[in-house]
């Protein structure tokens, strides 16, 4: 009787997926790193870097309650190194069959584990990414029958391929595949949309404002006045005031913009959908629960929908499927370098 492969999880920043499907993957071992100089590639935000960090080092840890088996580097263990290094090294000192992990956006580090399992004889298994509702070859065969890609004729095709607000004869609800035109309304001086829920600060979150001031100075922003959700709990919380609290109104306010209101009536739900803390199938499915129990009017419903199996499912797609060179023009013949503002 063979014993059966010993799989690795690779898991990065931005899959931090709840934990019932992290364990489709079924691992014997969890491997999670952070990195320097995946943090440093961009100057970004230190509210970026600090939403990362702390939410990945509170899945570790959920992960490891649950009885995962959990790898994890932190960054000042490891400020030199190289993220591949660290997945080197511990190959280097562990058995494994099988690389598992969830599709990745980037085409570089993608080539970079397939690279690493060729080299070792490993095989790697890449899951379908519970962070879109689309699949890549699902995307690519609508593109093969397509002879251009717009944004609305993708989302119509969404609508009936997912039979979302669709009506009885297979149209529309309301008699229109959009209500654009129903979402731009100027936000007036008498309405104050409601205040973000503000999450507390878990342990992890205080030791990585610490730590993203101190090692990366000359990224912008002020991390010590961080306020985004870490934890799962945390974003359906975030989830769930959205749809109480702004979800209404989103619709009429959705273009407007505001001096005194920074967010307006939107969800601000986008970092949370981007490292996996929810999944967009969560958020669809809760939009359209609330919208069954509360009359929310339908052009927030429908706007909101717009933004989650539309907009965010069609550019993944042309990303991972247009060719590189498209990337690369200048369509508009740019030559003006950036202010330093």
């Amino acid at each position: 009787m063979t014993n059966p492969a010993k799989r690795l999880l690779i898991l990065f920043g931005n899959q931090l997926f709840p934990s019932a499907q992290i364990e489709q993957a079924r691992p014997d071992a969890v491997f999670m790193a952070e990195s320097a100089h995946i943090c440093r590639r961009y100057a970004a935000h230190r509210h970026k870097l600090v939403l990362i960090l702390s939410a990945m080092r509170s899945k570790a840890d959920e992960l490891a309650e649950q009885g995962q088996t959990v790898f994890y580097t932190q960054l000042d263990e490891a400020a030199h190194r190289s993220w591949t290094a660290m997945l080197t090294q511990h190959l280097d000192s562990h058995d494994y069959d099988e690389l598992v992990c969830f599709e990745l956006e980037s085409p570089a580090m993608s080539s970079k584990l397939e690279s690493l399992a060729d080299e070792r004889g490993l095989e790697l298994r890449v899951l379908p990414s519970p962070m879109f509702l689309t699949r890549r070859q699902a995307f690519e065969e609508y593109r093969d029958s397509h002879k251009r890609l717009f944004m609305a004729d993708f989302y119509r095709e969404q609508r009936k391929r997912m039979a979302v607000l669709i009506d009885d004869e297979g149209g529309p609800m309301g008699g229109q595949w959009s209500f654009d035109e129903d979402n731009r309304k100027k936000l007036p001086k008498s309405v104050t949309p409601p205040a973000l829920p503000e999450p507390e600060w878990t342990d992890h979150t205080r030791d990585v404002v610490a730590l993203v001031d101190a090692r990366f100075p000359e990224h912008p922003g002020e991390a010590k006045r961080f306020w985004l959700p870490t934890t799962e709990a945390q974003a359906e919380q975030a989830l769930r005031a959205f749809l109480d609290e702004r979800f209404s109104r989103f619709g009429d306010y959705e273009d407007a913009l505001s001096s005194k209101h920074p967010f307006v009536f939107h969800s601000v739900l986008s970092p949370l959908l981007n490292i996996g803390l929810l999944t967009p199938s969560r958020v669809l499915d809760a939009a359209l629960e609330k919208a069954a129990e509360q009359d929310i009017p339908l052009n927030s419903l429908e706007g909101f929908v717009r933004q989650i199996i539309g907009w965010r499912e069609f550019i993944r797609g042309v990303w991972n499927t247009l060719p590189p060179e498209h990337w690369e023009q200048n369509f508009w013949n740019h030559t003006g370098e950036l202010a330093d503002a």
